[in-house]
């Protein structure tokens, strides 16, 4: 199935963002590497057709594209022998890829918009996790591409808003019922 952009919905494309996901959490890497190497890899799959490549041709492309979000995001980006077998594969995708996307690698991914907003407005660390998970949902499920990427983050923090909502507002009373008692 294509989603209406033409991103390919499959298994495959699951677990290659799941690769990339656990490759980030092993190196430790930034959660916008993950959503660059997961774009990168869309908007390359988007124009070549992947279905017709072998798992291990999909498997090379992907490693190439967590490679380019890596030196593009990251200061010290992991070598690539220490997680990738084939070296001179992922090497030339490397170069196929940058080719084709033009060598336009800037992209601000809801990952932007979600660090920004939580810089300024600080929240329990409990509750940033519960917004990165739902996030990473969308990734998954290829949604991110639903909308625009500033619309999907306001959409997983409304989901919650309700609640911080009530509860700022009973903060507001009850200074309110302190100020008419004093």
């Amino acid at each position: 199935k294509k989603h209406k952009k033409g991103i390919l919905k499959s298994t495959k494309r699951v677990k290659i963002v799941e690769f990339f996901g656990e490759l980030c959490t092993k190196y430790r890497l930034r959660k916008k590497t993950l959503f660059l190497a997961t774009h990168y890899y869309d908007q390359y799959s988007q124009r070549k057709s992947m279905t017709v490549l072998s798992s291990e041709k999909q498997a090379v492309v992907a490693q190439a594209c967590l490679f380019i979000a890596m030196k593009f995001e990251e200061i010290y980006p992991p070598q690539l022998k220490t997680w990738c077998s084939s070296i001179e594969e992922v090497v030339k995708a490397e170069a196929l890829i940058l080719k084709d996307l033009n060598f336009r690698l800037s992209y601000t991914s809801a990952q932007h918009y979600l660090e920004l907003y939580l810089s300024k407005h600080p929240v329990e660390n409990s509750q940033k996790q519960l917004y990165q998970c739902i996030l990473e949902l969308f990734l998954v499920t290829g949604r991110i591409y639903e909308d625009h990427p500033l619309r999907i983050v306001q959409n997983v923090l409304d989901s919650f808003r309700p609640t911080l909502f009530l509860e700022s507002h009973l903060v507001e009373v009850d200074r309110s019922i302190k100020q008419l008692i004093l």
